[in-house]
């Protein structure tokens, strides 16, 4: 009996580990994301003119860049920084129940994938727009288009092997 119990608790903390190490690649992964998207609202918004690459001016001075009124650079900013920190709240343990605020820990996790399911449908579309209509790929967006795919798995990672 007291092998049972031993890998009992010892899948608990295997669960508990791939939780965590999704969590901390969602962090990560979704800072990475708020600097790209910040980067790709200047590119959007300069007057310089310069990209790291010759297709991003192209794609962001399309007028596919603008979603139901809104830049599309904006919306990735906010859902990326959206993400980030709900994440570094559910790592910090601001969520758990004996500190519960606003949501618990497993409501946070729904909220991100909600995000990430919204991002991965305007990343889909944004993809299909650079390849097939528009006709040139801008690095930046593809960058951001794996991010938020990378992200939507991770946490539904972290909804599976929660506690």
């Amino acid at each position: 009996m007291a092998k049972k119990k031993v890998e009992s608790s010892g899948g608990r903390k295997q669960k508990r580990d791939a939780y965590s190490c999704a969590a901390s690649w969602s962090l990560l992964l979704s800072l990475i994301g708020v600097f790209v998207s910040f980067y790709t609202f200047l590119i959007q918004y300069s007057v310089s003119g310069k990209s790291v690459c010759a297709n991003c001016l192209d794609v962001m001075k399309s007028s596919y860049a603008v979603f139901v009124g809104i830049p599309i650079s904006i919306i990735c900013l906010v859902g990326l920084l959206l993400l980030f920190l709900i994440t570094l709240g559910i790592l910090s343990g601001y969520y758990r129940k004996e500190n519960r605020r606003i949501m618990d820990e497993k409501q946070a996790v729904w909220v991100c994938i909600i995000l990430s399911v919204m991002g991965f449908g305007l990343a889909v579309y944004y993809t299909h727009i650079q390849g097939w209509v528009i006709g040139v790929w801008c690095i930046m967006c593809v960058v951001l288009s794996i991010i938020v795919t990378a992200l939507l798995a991770l946490y539904l990672v972290m909804k599976f092997r929660e506690k």
